[in-house]
C-alpha cells in the first residue's frame, strides 16, 4: 500500500497483511503516525507508516468477517455524537435501508430523527401506526400493518435512504420482505462507577415482565436477540451520567461474541 492510499483508509476499513486475504483485520483507530489495526486471529497492533507496504485493502465487504458478521461498538456522551459519528460512517459505506432497535426508551428513535435531519435518508417510526387497544396486546398487533407497510413501500420509491425504527423490528417490518440492510442497536449504559453496565441485559435474564409493552419486547429480545446480530452497537450513557474519558470494563455490557470495539 502506498503512502497516498494509507491516508485515506479510516476506521471500520478491512486491511490484509502482505497481501494475504486469510490474516486479515479491522482498522479501529487512525492518528497522525498511522493506525491500529484488530487482527482477526490475534490482538491489536498500532501500524506506523514505515509498514505501511505490508498492508493491502481487503476483498471483502466491510462487515465480513470470518465468513460471519462482527459487530462494532460506538460509544459516545449523546445521541448527536453518536448520530454525527453514524452519518460519517454511512458517507464510506453506504446503505439503502437501516434498521435501528433498542429496547423501550433507548433512544433509538431520537437518533433516526437526527440521522434524518443530518440528510441521511427518511426517518418511519412503527409507533407513529400503533394503536392503543382497550385489551392488552402484543405490540405486533398493535401497529396498523397495512398503513405501515405502504408507508415504507412509498419511501423505498423516493430512492432515498430509508431508517426504520421499532422495538420489535423483525416482527413488524421483517427481513424477508424489505432485505437486511444496516442493523444498528442502540443501547444506554449505567456508569455508576467507572465500569458501565446495561441494565437491560440484565432485565433479558430474569423472568418474562406481565405487562405490555414489556412483555413484547422481553419476548422479541429472548427469540431474535437484536443486540447479538447488529452490525453497528451505538451506545451513550443514561441520564445524569457521564462517560468517563478512561478505558473501562466491558464485563457487564452484554456484548456479542467477536464484537470489536472503535475508539
Amino acid at each position: 500500500m502506498t503512502g497516498d492510499k494509507s491516508r485515506l483508509l479510516k476506521p471500520f476499513d478491512r486491511v490484509c497483511w502482505q497481501n494475504d486475504q486469510a490474516d486479515q483485520g479491522t482498522v479501529i483507530e487512525k492518528n497522525w503516525s498511522g493506525v491500529t489495526i484488530k487482527w482477526d486471529s490475534r490482538g491489536e497492533q498500532a501500524i506506523f507508516t514505515t509498514t505501511w507496504p505490508e498492508l493491502s485493502v481487503c476483498r471483502r465487504n466491510w462487515c465480513e468477517v470470518a465468513g460471519g458478521i462482527m459487530a462494532k461498538i460506538i460509544t459516545k456522551s449523546n445521541t448527536d455524537e453518536l448520530a454525527g459519528w453514524i452519518t460519517e460512517f454511512l458517507a464510506r459505506s453506504s446503505s439503502n435501508l437501516i434498521r435501528i432497535e433498542g429496547v423501550c426508551g433507548s433512544g433509538k428513535t431520537t437518533i433516526a430523527q437526527k440521522l434524518q435531519a443530518r440528510g441521511v435518508g427518511l426517518h418511519i417510526n412503527a409507533d407513529q401506526f400503533a394503536a392503543r387497544p382497550a385489551v392488552a396486546t402484543p405490540y405486533p398487533g398493535c401497529v396498523k400493518q397495512n398503513e405501515f407497510d405502504a408507508a415504507i413501500a412509498d419511501a423505498i420509491k423516493t430512492d432515498n435512504t430509508v431508517i426504520l425504527d421499532a422495538v420489535c423490528l423483525e416482527e413488524v417490518a421483517p427481513v424477508q420482505r424489505w432485505g437486511r440492510g444496516l442493523r444498528i442497536y442502540v443501547k444506554r449504559l449505567s456508569f455508576n462507577n467507572v465500569d458501565p453496565s446495561w441494565h437491560a441485559g440484565f432485565n433479558l435474564e430474569d423472568e418474562t415482565p406481565i405487562n405490555e409493552l414489556d412483555r413484547s419486547v422481553h419476548l422479541y429480545h429472548l427469540k431474535y436477540q437484536p443486540h447479538m446480530h447488529a452490525d453497528l452497537i451505538v451506545e451513550f450513557p443514561e441520564d445524569f451520567h457521564q462517560l468517563p474519558n478512561v478505558r473501562f470494563s466491558r464485563e457487564r455490557c452484554f456484548d456479542p461474541p467477536n464484537s470489536i470495539v472503535v475508539l
